[in-house]
């Protein structure tokens, strides 16, 4: 391509440079401003019926020929930045449609994610029972290996008859209503901030904790009248000692699953004992308290979040985030 200094040259050669006004003859200092053809953008040829109407709108102006090659050259700049802008114009379609289609595809992984939690939670509650089922058997071998010679004669509600207890020593065991509610006070008290303790029944002292899980979930179940005859029967003030065992080893397998529960709540996003890879974000306190209220039944699914942290004390609040910190660095360490 000819530069337009070569062009102006040949202009001046065929027309003759007499014929040329002070206004056709650009003197140095303008033709330095000029675009120089050989050195610009990729730029777009014009098309036939846009070269028709450049041609027109040249001869009406009456320019000389650098300005004609000027403004072709900027011309077709334009219609290259036409194309781009119609490209990038198409890009942004692409674009927003793939970004509907993706917001679109997570709110299905969304839905199957909360339709699989749903099924894992029924899954959990029938766990919880098998493992409830486990300990009952393993109290009853416990207790018959302890006293080989007792023959079992419980009735349909959970109890053992009075004379059959003194006079044969039956074992008793723990009626199936009884159970379901050691199991709700287990939940209830679990995540409360006046426990003394989780585990331990007294302190190193050999002071008795009133307050300790085992001993709260005791406390709240016999204030239930409903479930008050299927406790161990006192004959004279007394308790079998093979059933008051059995009744506490009850208490305790509770206490154990439930605290192991809230263990693996409180591990939310940093640690899965059924996945190497734990997928989701670690919940906010206000997100956890919120989960464990729902899994220990205390508040029903579709209480908001916001409900939920509002009735949370601070004194609970503070529980939970040491707990949270806690079994974190007993799981990490």
């Amino acid at each position: 391509m000819l530069s337009l200094r070569s062009h102006s040259g040949a202009r001046k050669s065929g027309s003759g440079s007499s014929n040329l006004t002070e206004f056709d003859r650009p003197d140095r200092d303008d033709s330095a401003h000029m675009v120089d053809t050989d050195e610009q953008r990729p730029a777009r040829p014009l098309r036939a019926n846009e070269m028709i109407f450049f041609k027109d709108a040249v001869t009406d102006s009456g320019i000389n020929e650098l300005h004609r090659l000027q403004a072709l050259a900027l011309a077709e700049l334009s219609q290259m930045s036409e194309n781009i802008l119609s490209s990038s114009r198409k890009v942004d379609g692409v674009i927003n449609h793939l970004e509907d289609a993706l917001n679109s595809f997570l709110n299905k992984v969304e839905g199957v994610m909360n339709k699989l939690e749903d099924v894992m939670e029924k899954v959990e509650r029938i766990s919880d029972k098998v493992d409830g089922i486990a300990d009952h058997i393993d109290t009853l071998t416990e207790l018959v290996q302890s006293n080989p010679n007792a023959a079992t004669h419980a009735t349909g509600n959970g109890h053992v008859d009075a004379d059959d207890a003194t006079s044969t020593g039956s074992v008793w065991v723990c009626a199936t209503e009884l159970r379901g509610k050691i199991s709700t006070q287990a939940y209830r008290f679990i995540n409360k901030a006046t426990l003394d303790s989780y585990t331990a029944l007294e302190t190193p002292g050999r002071v008795w904790l009133a307050n300790s899980l085992y001993n709260s979930i005791k406390s709240a179940v016999r204030q239930i009248a409903a479930v008050e005859p299927l406790l161990p029967r006192q004959v004279n003030g007394v308790t079998s000692v093979l059933a008051a065992r059995a009744y506490d080893s009850e208490v305790k397998n509770v206490c154990k699953h439930v605290r192991e529960k809230l263990h693996l709540l409180l591990l939310t996003g940093v640690y899965d004992p059924k996945n190497a890879v734990v997928h989701g974000a670690v919940p906010t306190l206000k997100s956890l308290v919120h989960k464990i209220a729902i899994k220990f039944r205390q508040v029903a699914d579709h209480v908001p979040i916001e409900t939920v942290w509002a009735s949370t004390s601070e004194p609970e609040r503070v529980r939970m985030a040491y707990l949270v910190g806690y079994n974190l660095i007993i799981s990490v360490y």
